[in-house]
């Protein structure tokens, strides 16, 4: 509920609390790119007994519950990323970070602000999840949703001059970089 409050997505007690939106957006029974709006307030009535309309459930996605879930993600994945890097990477490295991104399918009327590829969907639209974390640290550099169109190698060169630190070990998707400064 903290993160909930915290990025706005909750106010005040509703049908739809933080928890059951989640829920219901992440173990839907139906196949998320094919999904619509009575199916997820059908999942709802079956899960929570909560009957909604689908308008209702509509209102909230915004522009706070892609706040709230960027939240949600990026806390759920820190906690599985927690390990002790080994101190022989540690004495070399004074950063090892990983950068990557994974797509989704949205359906076809999220066409013109998320467009994909036409080889990758030639009538959905799509979005791309950019990440990079940083394994000593422990801590996430950049956690981004673009459009699906935005891949791996022009987001590496928009974001090659962050790489600053003496020692910085980058490794990115079929490629490894380190940086040298002399």
């Amino acid at each position: 509920m903290t993160l909930a409050l915290k990025t706005g997505f909750i106010k005040r007690g509703r049908k739809v609390t933080a928890s059951s939106f989640v829920k219901t957006l992440m173990y839907s029974v139906y196949s998320q790119k094919d999904v619509s709006l009575p199916d997820i307030t059908d999942d709802y009535e079956k899960y929570f007994n909560i009957d909604i309309s689908k308008e209702g459930f509509h209102k909230k996605f915004t522009g706070t519950a892609v706040e709230f879930l960027k939240e949600v993600t990026k806390m759920q994945l820190s906690q599985k990323f927690d390990f002790e890097v080994d101190a022989t990477i540690k004495s070399k490295f004074k950063a090892v970070k990983i950068k990557d991104s994974t797509k989704f399918l949205l359906p076809s009327i999220y066409d013109g602000d998320y467009p994909s590829f036409n080889n990758f969907s030639k009538e959905k639209g799509a979005l791309s999840i950019q990440f990079e974390y940083d394994l000593i640290s422990g801590n996430w550099q950049t956690l981004e949703i673009t459009k699906g169109t935005k891949n791996d190698h022009s987001d590496s060169k928009e974001t090659l001059d962050q790489i600053k630190e003496m020692q910085q070990l980058s490794i990115w998707k079929k490629s490894l970089n380190r940086k040298r400064f002399f």
